[in-house]
């Protein structure tokens, strides 16, 4: 059966001309049939496209009128306006207030590393470091090794 799908035989295109051009009264509701699902498809498809595009601009227009308020808020803040109204009206437009902030920290590590007679290690390169705290607020973060110093 494999063989038959894979080659077809010569006469395959023949048939399916025949059929293709065939007026059968069963053919041929079958051909409407399809036409119209290939037409009710590419129209749902339209609709869907048409409804993404409508929802996209929505939430687009939605994240910028939050974002205008929050900043309203938080300018309202920094006008010395009552903190606990300004915060409470924020809870209750469930919009969380806040700022982001950068720190520079120098920090010292001492790594007590054990290798093998002979190899090396480049300090530099070969150790990674990564920044977290309590409250997994930190958004993101970047180190730069500036000197290692091999202690013994």
């Amino acid at each position: 059966m494999d063989e038959i799908i894979e080659n077809p035989p010569t006469n395959y295109n023949v048939i399916n001309q025949a059929l293709t051009e065939s007026n059968h009264p069963v053919l041929t509701n079958l051909k409407t049939q399809i036409a119209q699902l290939e037409t009710q498809l590419a129209t749902a498809k339209a609709d869907a496209d048409s409804n993404r595009e409508r929802w996209q601009r929505w939430m687009n227009a939605k994240n910028k009128q939050e974002e205008n308020f929050k900043q309203a808020l938080l300018s309202a803040l920094s006008d010395d306006q009552d903190e606990d109204t300004v915060r409470y009206i924020a809870r209750s437009a469930e919009i969380d207030l806040t700022v982001s902030k950068k720190f520079e920290v120098n920090v010292t590590f001492t790594i007590d590393v054990e290798l093998e007679i002979g190899q090396e290690i480049d300090p530099d390169w070969d150790f990674m470091f990564s920044v977290s705290n309590d409250n997994d607020n930190v958004i993101d973060y970047n180190s730069d090794v500036i000197w290692s110093n091999e202690i013994s």
